[in-house]
C-alpha cells in the first residue's frame, strides 16, 4: 500500500469522523478503529482482485456511506462524552492565543471560587459553625486565584516550549527553550510562597514553604519538556487529519 492509497483510506474515515461532536481522544479512537477496519477490507480486496486502484473502489463501496456512519458514531457518544466535548472545545479554542488562554484561566478562577464558597457555606451551616464562613471564603478566594494562575503558566510555557522545539522551522529556537525552562524554575517556589502567605499572612512560614519548594523546582523544566512533546504530538496529529480534504 503506497502513501496515496493510505491517504484515500484516511479521507474516507475522516468523512465519517470529522462531523462527530466528541472529544479528540474519542475521535482518535474512532479513526483508529475505522482505519484498521477499512485497511483490512482493502487488503482483502487486493488479494481478490490483485489490483490496488480497483481494490480501493471496492473497499469504499463495502465501507458504506460515511454520512450514515457519522450518525451511528454520534449516537455512540454518551451525555458525559458530550459535556466533555463542550469543555474541551472551549478550552482548546481558548488556548490558541495568550489573550484567550488568560480569559479561560479567569473563567476557571471564578468557577472554582464560587464552587468552593458554596461548599464552604454548606459545611459551615451543616456543622452549625457560621463563624467559620469567613475562613472558608478566604481560602476559597486564594485557591480560586492560585490554581488557575498555575494552570495558565503551565499551559503557556508548555505550548511555547512545544512550538520552540517541534514547531515550524522558523519557530524553532533552543535559546527560547532554555529561557522558558529557566522561567519555569520559579513557578513552584513562587506558588508555594504566595498561596501560603495569601492564606495565612504568616511571612516566616511562607518563606519556609518557599525554601521547601525550591528543592522540587528543578523538576518543573523536566515535566514541561515531557508535556511539551505530548502537546506537539497531539497538535501534529490534529493538523494531519484536519489537512485531509473531505469535501
Amino acid at each position: 500500500m503506497n502513501d496515496e492509497i493510505l491517504k484515500e483510506l484516511k479521507i474516507v474515515v475522516e468523512k465519517a469522523v470529522r462531523p462527530v461532536r466528541a472529544t479528540m481522544a474519542r475521535k482518535r479512537q474512532m479513526r483508529e478503529e475505522l482505519l484498521t477496519h477499512l485497511t483490512a477490507i482493502f487488503d482483502e480486496e487486493v488479494g481478490n482482485l490483485g489490483d490496488e486502484p480497483a481494490a480501493l473502489i471496492q473497499a469504499k463501496l463495502r465501507f458504506g456511506d460515511p454520512r450514515e456512519l457519522t450518525s451511528q458514531l454520534q449516537q455512540s457518544v454518551s451525555k458525559r462524552g458530550w459535556m466533555a466535548y463542550l469543555v474541551e472545545k472551549y478550552n482548546y479554542q481558548s488556548a490558541q492565543t495568550v489573550r484567550h488562554l488568560f480569559a479561560t484561566s479567569l473563567l476557571w478562577a471564578c468557577l472554582m471560587t464560587v464552587a468552593m464558597m458554596l461548599t464552604g457555606l454548606s459545611i459551615s451551616l451543616l456543622r452549625g459553625r457560621p463563624h467559620d464562613l469567613g475562613m472558608f471564603l478566604h481560602v476559597s478566594l486564594v485557591t480560586g486565584v492560585a490554581v488557575p494562575t498555575l494552570m495558565f503558566l503551565w499551559l503557556f510555557l508548555s505550548e511555547r516550549i512545544a512550538r520552540a522545539l517541534y514547531g515550524r522551522e522558523a519557530d524553532r529556537s533552543l535559546p527560547k527553550v532554555l529561557l522558558f525552562c529557566l522561567a519555569s524554575l520559579a513557578i513552584l517556589p513562587a506558588f508555594a510562597f504566595l498561596s501560603y502567605f495569601a492564606g495565612s499572612f504568616d511571612l516566616v512560614a511562607s518563606l519556609a514553604h518557599l525554601r521547601f519548594a525550591c528543592y522540587f523546582a528543578p523538576t518543573m523544566p523536566v515535566i514541561l519538556l515531557l508535556f511539551a512533546r505530548v502537546v506537539a504530538e497531539e497538535t501534529h496529529y490534529k493538523q494531519h487529519w484536519a489537512s485531509l480534504e473531505i469535501e
